[in-house]
């Protein structure tokens, strides 16, 4: 995720490559109705072993009482193995089941051969990079999709396409590359063509896209590297309008990222929302929704809802110094400068004391709150 400039007219941070907005954060972490704690299943218990029937016998004699030991519990009771975050984390019932999915992925991976898992080694810098970015769901998805044929070009470009959604454009070209005939087909081609976006080449980004387009004008991936690209290059009209149909053909969270980071640019905040918000419908653990939402909650002067939204991003990402920052800053405008040194020194640890956040998260928190206004009522 980018950095976020500090500036007050801005634009918001995300993993696409989009700068961030405005600044705001929160005097409470904790998310309500959520429960920070959840009560670990009982551990398997091993079967009693049996016993002769004279020490049985024996046993009754003296009235001593049986084992204590409880047999296991039904399989619903146990607690199962998991690559996700343990129970207490505060993420509740969604990182419970992310851990789910994680365990079938992971009891799958046993019935590979070998020579099944080796071939998975070339793909090695994209799942490598979606774990550093937090997004084992989408590594998850990669591995599965490329469990039965992982070889084949569904599997490059599946690699890919979570690349892409987690703005690794370089290891998503590479990902393609593993295969030259793969490489060659229009899906492929088109996901070049967004990698090209990502990478700042937007004229060359633009020219592959239309070139697709006219042998595949469905092609999610070419409208969206044209609108990556146009937006980019300050036509917030065209990229909306190929936003839109990538959306439309397919591309899914990632487009619906664009076409949000295009209408806060415009100051449509409501538009801004419900596509941050279809996001979710994807991925409820989103940061970048998440991130987004809070940034337009602090918009539209919703201060509840901007530092809930900033508290829930640093439950799922602690290290995210734009959701540290802005949270700091927030809640130093509603006068709570005591809990805002507490984020200050998070940001120090994570970024560093030199970094320009953390400088002017310190310069902020040396002047004085603006008075509250006592006609505005509680957001």
């Amino acid at each position: 995720m980018s950095e976020q400039s500090t500036n007050d007219d801005e634009q918001p941070v995300d993993s696409q490559g989009y700068e961030a907005v405005d600044s705001v954060a929160l005097e409470d972490e904790s998310i309500d109705g959520e429960d920070d704690d959840e009560p670990e299943s009982e551990p398997d218990q091993p079967l009693p072993l049996s016993k002769p029937a004279a020490r049985k016998k024996k046993r009754a004699a003296r009235g001593s009482p049986k084992s204590s030991r409880k047999p296991p519990g039904p399989k619903s009771q146990r607690k199962p193995l998991s690559l996700a975050p343990p129970p207490d984390s505060g993420h509740g019932l969604t990182m419970i089941l992310a851990g789910v999915g994680l365990v079938v992925i992971s009891a799958a991976s046993h019935m590979l051969s070998e020579q099944s898992k080796g071939d998975l080694k070339p793909l090695a810098p994209v799942l490598d990079g979606l774990e550093a970015k937090r997004r084992p769901a989408q590594a998850a998805k990669v591995r599965a999709q490329c469990m039965q044929s992982p070889r084949a070009c569904s599997c490059r470009q599946e690699a890919a396409r979570r690349a892409l959604d987690a703005d690794l454009h370089e290891e998503a070209r590479r990902a393609l590359a593993l295969d030259a005939d793969c490489q060659a087909e229009v899906r492929s081609l088109a996901m070049g063509a967004e990698a090209a976006a990502r990478a700042g080449h937007h004229q060359d980004a633009i020219a592959q896209a239309h070139a697709i387009l006219e042998v595949e004008p469905k092609e999610p991936f070419a409208h969206y590297a044209m609108g990556h690209a146009l937006f980019a290059m300050g036509d917030a009209k065209g990229a909306a309008a190929a936003g839109q149909l990538a959306v439309e053909y397919g591309r899914g969270a990632t487009a619906s990222l664009l076409l949000g980071v295009v209408a806060y640019w415009k100051k449509d905040y409501d538009a801004a929302k419900r596509n941050f918000e279809r996001m979710l419908d994807d991925d409820p653990r989103d940061v970048d929704a998440l991130y987004n939402l809070a940034l337009v909650a602090s918009a539209q002067n919703k201060y509840r809802e901007a530092r809930e939204g900033y508290a829930r991003v640093l439950q799922l990402d602690p290290p995210n110094i734009n959701a540290r920052y802005n949270l700091g800053l927030l809640i130093h405008q509603h006068g709570a400068t005591t809990e805002a040194k507490l984020h200050l020194t998070e940001l120090e640890k994570t970024a560093g004391p030199t970094h320009e956040m953390t400088q002017n998260l310190r310069l902020a928190l040396a002047t004085p709150p603006p008075p509250k206004n006592p006609d505005a009522g509680p957001n």
